[in-house]
């Protein structure tokens, strides 16, 4: 079960400092390879190459350097597995990364199906059966198929750059294309750098939401520095009250579309409350308060696109959607307060024909604001409407 690839004397001239500080400019993720040792404990190794190798069979790869004392350890076993480490995990790393012989001290990881062992706190694992080893150079390459696997924790990955340990921040997200968003897409892409200076100059979160058949469809999200920007690209969200007013308030043919979706979900007596889209084209915005129960209401409404639609689930989502609507662009004295609960702040984008195109969100608030907080940020988002409008009308 081993192999050889390129197992001779190094001939290149190639100084194995320069070497290291140019492979260096490619960030690797970061993982722990796990298996039971001879004396029956649990060993471990830090690997920064590891990857997928195949869909059929699964299979997938670590190298590991001949000379590591742990991989001496770990050679042994038929079995790995692969615990991808979250950004939170340093320290783990680098206790998995030193020479101490108790590296593997601790709390009890618990056991994959083969029994090695799955870090805690990791954002996945694999668990593999060694199906071959070739020798390259003073490196091995360890092929594992892969027998069982899942996801961890939700969190970003751990980073190794040029020798340091960081973080992904995904500040500047889009969301994966499909045929019915190549023309939101290509807006979305104007949008970015105005989400990203939006989301610097406040502090907050934003996205960029566009209509898509009887859908609203998050297409860009960015964060300030320090956030992480939600991950809900590409989610679709039913285009019916209180969703879309911005949409539905300047447009005639989207307003139609609306109540359609709306008369849909809702039942045939559902009857769109007019005075709240006033409320938006008199502001040129469109506010959502938080509701008391929001989080509650926001899982039945997470059901739309999830799974297959039904009865059933349209009921839930539109008890979801009722239970937040008289929150959505109340009167004016519900946002002048001096303690008001927002949820999002949305503004119209326009493509050259004054046709709105595009909704720019702002998002991520505290939990209690001031009504004059509440307008700065509402004048931040009218202002990035405006501004990926112009970019929009100037690339037709």
């Amino acid at each position: 079960m081993t192999g050889s690839a390129g197992g001779g004397a190094a001939t290149s001239g190639v100084d194995p400092q320069r070497f290291r500080e140019v492979l260096g400019c490619y960030p690797t993720g970061v993982a722990i390879v796990s298996a039971i040792g001879p004396d029956g404990g649990p060993v471990g190794m830090v690997v920064g190459s590891f990857t997928s190798v195949s869909l059929s069979p699964p299979l997938v790869a670590f190298i590991a350097s001949v000379t590591s004392n742990s991989y001496a350890r770990l050679r042994g076993s038929e079995t790995f597995c692969v615990s991808v480490l979250s950004a939170s995990m340093e320290s783990v790393c680098r206790r998995f990364a030193a020479h101490d012989p108790d590296k593997c001290a601790g709390p009890a990881c618990p056991p994959a199906p083969s029994g090695c062992p799955i870090l805690d706190g990791a954002v996945a694992w694999i668990d593999c059966r060694v199906v071959d080893r070739y020798r390259a150079g003073d490196h091995d390459i360890v092929i594992g198929e892969v027998t069982s696997l899942d996801v961890g924790v939700t969190a970003g990955p751990l980073l190794f750059f040029q020798g340091g340990y960081g973080g992904f921040d995904p500040r500047a997200l889009a969301a994966p294309f499909r045929p019915d968003l190549r023309q939101q897409l290509r807006i979305a892409d104007l949008a970015r750098p105005h989400l990203e200076a939006l989301a610097a100059r406040t502090g907050l979160e934003c996205y960029a939401q566009s209509v898509a058949g009887e859908d609203l469809v998050i297409t860009a999200a960015c964060a300030s520095h320090g956030r992480a920007a939600r991950t809900h690209l590409g989610r679709r969200l039913p285009f019916a009250a209180p969703f879309g007013a911005v949409f539905a308030a300047f447009d005639p043919q989207l307003a139609a579309l609306r109540a359609a979706v709306g008369a849909q979900i809702h039942g045939p007596s559902y009857v769109a409350d007019e005075s709240r889209l006033e409320r938006v084209r008199r502001r040129g915005w469109s506010i959502g308060l938080l509701a008391v129960d929001h989080d509650a209401a926001w899982q039945e409404i997470s059901l739309h696109g999830e799974v297959p639609a039904s009865p059933a689930i349209q009921r839930r989502v539109s008890a979801g959607l009722r239970r937040i609507a008289e929150g959505y662009d109340p009167a004016d004295d519900a946002i002048a307060g001096d303690s008001v609960g927002v949820r999002i702040i949305t503004a119209p984008v326009r493509d050259a024909a004054g046709s709105v195109v595009q909704a720019i969100a702002l998002f991520g608030f505290p939990p209690r604001v001031a009504g004059a907080a509440i307008q700065q940020w509402a004048a931040e988002v009218v202002a990035t409407a405006s501004a990926v409008s112009r970019d929009v009308a100037a690339a037709e």
